[in-house]
This record gives structure tokens, C-alpha cells and sequence, in this order.
């Protein structure tokens, strides 16, 4: 679809009948992925788009490529596991023993590794970059939508409904339970990659942090209903120390967190390592300037 003013810039749309839940830029293209197992795979910039082979007819709801390959691993409803190694063009099904939708997944940065996990506690690990799968059994039946892990690979991270968090120290093989203080789902989940402290943020609209790995932790209140979404504002170090898009850097005792949720007329917060900053997005809301150092 275009703009029919030709004073207003022109806006290119794909209308599909599906709906699209992960989005993957990929080796000389994009992919999408959503409801009823389509596979849309763009090679110029998603000016057109192809319908790539279905693995299977399941909603696929994450989707990640495996570091130092052209893997794709995408998983979704009915415990659906599918990879490719063409980019997306061809996919391969594997069988799994569940029904349980998987909402969550996790490649680590070797590129060996890969967790997938859903409700009822399941828990999916390979060791291959998701060709073999085993299940790993959660202490308790609960329903995983995030996973991350530490900065230096020391630990894995859980999270989702009804305030569950499981920590790992043995690369997923097996969780331990912490307690959350919260009964509040985990929506949104963060490392910041310098403190390498975790936020998530909660469906009541507050942020937990943890300083020591998930075992401990505290909560900040930021005036949203709720939390959609935390962003971690990327810094570079370059010659002239660190550049970011924000007047705070890491080296001036903060790291840019950004918080998307609900109420607060929409708005979001900048959380400097986790405390309630500035609101700067929202309906009659303007965002503060941008510097570069």
C-alpha cells in the first residue's frame, strides 16, 4: 500500500492473512514467521517477499539463528520444533514426545547450545544447535516465555507466569527454583552487559533486578500498568571511549535501559541500572535530545 498524498512520505505494506510473530534477519534476507506455520523470506529488503516451505502447520512463535552457521532453529504451538540450514527456504521437522506450546528460546554465542521451553515446565535442550533434542525436567510445571543467560556464560536464566524464575549452572541440564517476591508474570527479561545484573519486568508494571544471578531480588516501581518490553540501548567503545545514542553512558555510572509498557499514557521509562528515570515516550510526550560522545 502507498500514500495516496504526494506530500507525505510513501509507506510499502504486505498485507497476509497470517499474523507474524518473530521477524529474523538472516544471510542475504529477512524471515517471518507466525500463525499456521507460514514461512515469508525477503531478499530485497522486503520489497517482495516468497512463501518458503512449511515444515509444519503449527504457529511459530520464536525464531533465532544459530552463531557460526546459517541454522535457523523456529519453534511455536504444539511443542513444534523446525530448523533450516538454507535460510529459511527449507525446514526440517522434529518429532517431540509434547503438545505444549514453546514460547521461549535461547542460542548461546558458540552456537552449540540451544533451549527451547513453553508451559507445563517444558524444557527442550540441544547440544547439536538444534538438531537432537532431550527434556530436561523443571522442578515445577510452570510456564517459561524467556530465557537469558550471564555475560559470562556462568549461568541461565528462566523466567515467566505467576512470578517463576529458575536459574541453571550447568549449561540447562538441570533449574533450581528462586523466589521472585512476586506473584506478577514475567513479561520482560534483560542482562545489562556491563553490571551484568538481570531486570525483568512484571505484568503489574514494575521492574525486578537481581545483582548476584536471580537469587536475590528487588523491585522498582516505574508508574506503568504494566511492562511490554525491555530494550537495552547498545554503547560501543571507539576511540574516544564509549559512543551512545543516549547522554548517559556506562562510564558515567549507569547503564540505558529502556521500559515499554502500558499506562502512564503509554509512555516508557529510561531506568538507569534499574531505577525509574525520565518518562520520554508517550502521547504528548517528547523525547529528550540524543548526544553522542
Amino acid at each position: 500500500m502507498t500514500s495516496a498524498r504526494p506530500e507525505l512520505p510513501e509507506y510499502r505494506a504486505v498485507v497476509t492473512n497470517p499474523s507474524f510473530y518473530a521477524v529474523q534477519a538472516v544471510e542475504g534476507g529477512v524471515i517471518a514467521t507466525g500463525t499456521d506455520g507460514v514461512m515469508w523470506r525477503s531478499e530485497d529488503g522486503g520489497v517482495s517477499w516468497d512463501i518458503g516451505s512449511p515444515g509444519r502447520i503449527a504457529s511459530l512463535r520464536r525464531m533465532a539463528v544459530v552463531p557460526g552457521s546459517e541454522r535457523i532453529v523456529a519453534v511455536g504451538a504444539d511443542a513444534a520444533l523446525q530448523f533450516s540450514d538454507d535460510g529459511g527456504k527449507h525446514w526440517n521437522v522434529i518429532a517431540s514426545d509434547s503438545t505444549a506450546a514453546l514460547q521461549a528460546l535461547h542460542v548461546d554465542p558458540r552456537g552449540r547450545l540451544v533451549l527451547a521451553a513453553g508451559v507445563d515446565g517444558l524444557m527442550l535442550r540441544s547440544e547439536d544447535g538444534g538438531m537432537r533434542w532431550q527434556s530436561v525436567l523443571l522442578p515445577a510445571p510452570a510456564s517459561i516465555t524467556r530465557i537469558v543467560a550471564d555475560v559470562s556464560g556462568h549461568w541461565l536464566l528462566a523466567a515467566g507466569a505467576a512470578g517463576a524464575i529458575f536459574v541453571s549452572t550447568d549449561s540447562g541440564l538441570s533449574w533450581t527454583p528462586v523466589d521472585s517476591g512476586t506473584g506478577e508474570a514475567v513479561i520482560g527479561l534483560v542482562v545489562e552487559q556491563r553490571s551484568g545484573d538481570v531486570l525483568a519486568g512484571l505484568g503489574d508494571g514494575r521492574i525486578l533486578r537481581s545483582k548476584d544471578g536471580g537469587a536475590h531480588w528487588s523491585a522498582v516501581k516505574t508508574g506503568l500498568g504494566y511492562v511490554q518490553q525491555l530494550l537495552q540501548d547498545s554503547c560501543q567503545r571507539g576511540g574516544g571511549g564509549f559512543r551512545c545514542r543516549q547522554s548517559h553512558c556506562p562510564e558515567r555510572g549507569w547503564w540505558p535501559q529502556v521500559v515499554r509498557g502500558a499506562g502512564n499514557e503509554g509512555g516508557g521509562h529510561d531506568s538507569g541500572g534499574g531505577d525509574a528515570r525520565t518518562p520520554y515516550r508517550g502521547r504528548g510526550r517528547k523525547r529528550p535530545d540524543l548526544a553522542l560522545r
